[in-house]
Order: C-alpha cells, then structure tokens, then sequence
C-alpha cells in the first residue's frame, strides 16, 4: 500500500494516519481512522475511514475494502460541546473566586470582634461585615441571573415605563460608589417624558450594569458623560467614559461571556466580567441592541443602548436636551 494518498489527508493528521494504516498493513489487521480529508475545492473535511482486509483464495491479505463516512457536523458538535464544559468550569471558578473575595474580608472583620477591641472600632468591624455580606447577596443574585439568561428562563414583565425616571433612579443608586472614587456623572436627558414599553426593573439593571463598567474604566476623580439622540421611533442612550480606551481587536469579543477586560486603576471586580454580557442580553430581549466603540482621538469607550419607544409616545423628530443635536454613533463599534 502507498503513501500518495496521505496527499490530501490534513498536514496534522498524515503521519498518525501513515503510522496506523501502515501497522494494520503489516499484520493484515482492520483499521479506523479519523482525519480531516482535503475536497477537491479545498475544503477540508472530517471523515472516519473504516477498512477491513481482503484475502485472496489461499487466505493472503491482497488489499483492503474502505469506507469513508463524512462525520464533520459531530466534531464541530463535540468542538462547541467541550468549549461549553471549559466555559462551565470558568463560571464556577469565577463564582468560587468572586464569594471567596466577599466573604473573606467579614471572615477576618469576625475574628476580631472575638477579642478585646473598642467600641468605635467595633462598630466599623460590624459595617465591614455587613457590606461584605450584602455584596456577597448581590453577587449571588448576578450569577444566578447569568444562569438564568443563558437558559432562556427570564421572562419580562412589561409595561409603560418612562426611560428618564429609570436613568435618574440607575443614578441615585450608583451614586454612592460614584462618590466614593469623586466620580461626576453629566447627565442629558431629553426635556419631555420619553415612554418605552419594559420590564422596569430587568432595564434598571442593565443599564446600572452599563454604569458600573463604565465607572470601573474611568479613573478617579473624572467624569461619565450620559446623553441621547431620539428619533421618532428609538432612543439612543450614549454612556462615555473618561478611559483610556481599548485595542480595536478587544472590542470584538468584549461581550463575551467569559471575555477579559481591561483593568482600571482600581482593578475590576471579577464578577463584572460578566456585565457586559448580563446587560446587552437584557437589552435584546427588550428588543433594542447595545454597541461600544473607542472615542477618537480623545480616547474612552462609548456605549450605545438602543431602546424602542412606546408606540404612542408622541415625541416626533426631537432632540432635546441634546448637546449640538444628534450623536453619531462610532463606525468602529461592535455590537
């Protein structure tokens, strides 16, 4: 038996398949390989060759009957089925990793509420304990919404909402942790009620979600710019941070579950690798999409969340509150 054949078997696969069909040459013993096998447009595809010997009439292997099975559509199933089971492990260690960081802090603020300390220190020991644990709460309710929205198991429930009383709420919430790294939020809102049809509360989050990244890439001490355009059908909400920005290639992938985010000056928290993702899956399901791009030449990131209007919200070609009318959207954004 020849070796012209391995020709058009895949660079990575040709010598194991020479050594195997050679060895069963050698015993006249059957065989089964799988490889990829190069079509005559190029195109490689997976096959499983199974071969069995042939004997002549006194018994001696003159050659072998082969039967090729194209078997491309399991190995891409296998490839997406191992890339989840590596994505599962992620996610637990994320979870494990994110917990351990919460927890650990009230576990040694615990251990020195057992000895002799005083009072004012004790007071700031408890408040250690109960910010670690409420965070903790709140990291349980992130995960379990990623699980949530990766099953296809969130179901909204829908109804007028106003988009400003949402941003305005989204804002008197993060505030705090705003504050606490003298962060200024400058925010345009357009001067009549602007009404969409939502899941309040899924839509608060997603946009607090949007907020918190954008905090995290912004250094302290400088500003998050928040403003709009409107049309008659849409909203756009624009959500600049004071960053540095990121290397064009990242922003492809920077929705991604598991994808890896640029640390700030303050690090980011695990756990917000996932807020990219929780955000715009909560956003699609209102209908409506989420883009980012870098702001050039002046850097930062710019995310734009799309939102459909009520069907009768009545504000027409408008644009108020804008600074300088409509906002263009990046043409190097990814969605």
């Amino acid at each position: 038996m020849g070796d012209g054949w391995t020709n058009v078997v895949h660079p990575e696969e040709a010598s194991s398949c020479l050594a195997t069909v050679a060895t069963a040459a050698t015993g006249g013993l059957p065989f089964s390989l799988d490889y990829r096998l190069q079509r005559a447009d190029g195109e490689f595809r997976w096959v499983t060759e199974t071969a069995i010997p042939a004997s002549g009439s006194s018994g001696t292997v003159t050659g072998y009957v082969c039967s090729m099975t194209d078997v491309t559509e399991a190995k891409l199933a296998e490839a997406r089925l191992r890339a989840a089971e590596d994505d599962k492990a992620r996610f637990l260690a994320a979870v494990g990793y994110a917990i351990q960081s919460r927890l650990a802090p009230a576990a040694d603020a615990l251990d020195l509420l057992d000895g002799s300390i005083p009072q004012v220190k004790r007071r700031r020991v408890r408040a250690v304990v109960r910010e670690q644990i409420e965070h903790a709460r709140v990291l349980a309710g992130d995960f379990l919404d990623v699980s949530q929205i990766a099953l296809g198991k969130i179901q909204l429930h829908l109804e007028r909402a106003s988009m400003q009383a949402i941003l305005e709420r989204v804002i008197a919430t993060v505030r705090p942790t705003l504050d606490s790294v003298r962060q200024k939020v400058i925010m345009r809102l357009p001067a009549a009620s602007v009404s969409v049809i939502a899941d309040e509360a899924r839509l608060f989050q997603a946009f607090a979600l949007l907020i918190r990244f954008a905090s995290e890439l912004t250094p302290e001490g400088r500003k998050i710019s928040i403003f709009h355009t409107l049309t008659t059908e849409i909203i756009l909400i624009h959500i600049r941070d004071s960053g540095r920005g990121l290397a064009q290639e990242r922003l492809a992938g920077l929705f991604d579950l598991f994808a890896q985010r640029e640390p700030s000056r303050r690090g980011v928290s695990p756990e917000l690798g996932m807020a990219l993702f929780t955000a715009r899956r909560l956003i699609e399901l209102h209908g409506g999409t989420v883009q980012i791009a870098n702001v050039e030449p002046a850097g930062g990131l710019l995310l734009t969340a799309r939102i459909r209007l009520a069907p009768d919200n009545g504000q027409g070609a408008i644009w108020a509150g804008n600074s300088g009318g409509p906002q263009q959207v990046p043409q190097n954004s990814t969605t």
